[in-house]
């Protein structure tokens, strides 16, 4: 497969303050599979400054929670998944966004969530290997950035 599959929950036609084409958090029971709590590696810091990073192995797909307790953060900051992993932002605050900044030379991840607000969610499927970072640009400057890193599948040598 080399195109990349975007699928958004909620309203993403950029910068909205009105209620309208906002994410229904009423669609949340789809099939609420477990993200494959044995195939996770995780390791968090508190308030320390620290890059936080997960790590998730096997093919458990992987969620980001945005500005949770509305704190200007994305949590965690760097997640590692491999190929084809459907990644996931969960919002958990008003007002932020997900936008890519620098994607791998084949990656078609060019558009961002815009502006959506506490329950919406954002996923995309990673199907190119490589590093993603990402912004919320109303808040980069407070810090508030992410990078995904893509593993290729099989590449055990």
């Amino acid at each position: 497969m080399s195109g990349l599959s975007i699928a958004v929950i909620g309203a993403i036609a950029g910068c909205t303050d009105d209620a309208e084409g906002q994410a229904d958090d009423s669609s949340a029971e789809d099939d609420a599979g477990g993200a494959g709590e044995d195939d996770t590696d995780e390791s968090r810091t508190d308030d320390t400054g620290e890059d936080d990073e997960v790590e998730f192995t096997g093919d458990a797909d992987a969620e980001v929670v945005v500005g949770p307790d509305g704190e200007n953060v994305f949590e965690p900051e760097e997640v590692t998944v491999e190929q084809g992993a459907l990644f996931e932002w969960v919002w958990d605050s008003d007002g932020h966004a997900v936008t890519p900044t620098d994607i791998p030379e084949d990656a078609t991840w060019e558009e961002g969530s815009g502006t959506l607000d506490e329950g919406d969610e954002f996923e995309f499927m990673f199907d190119i290997a490589g590093e993603y970072e990402y912004v919320c640009e109303s808040h980069e400057d407070d810090g508030m950035t992410g990078v995904i890193i893509v593993e290729e599948i099989g590449d055990d040598d």
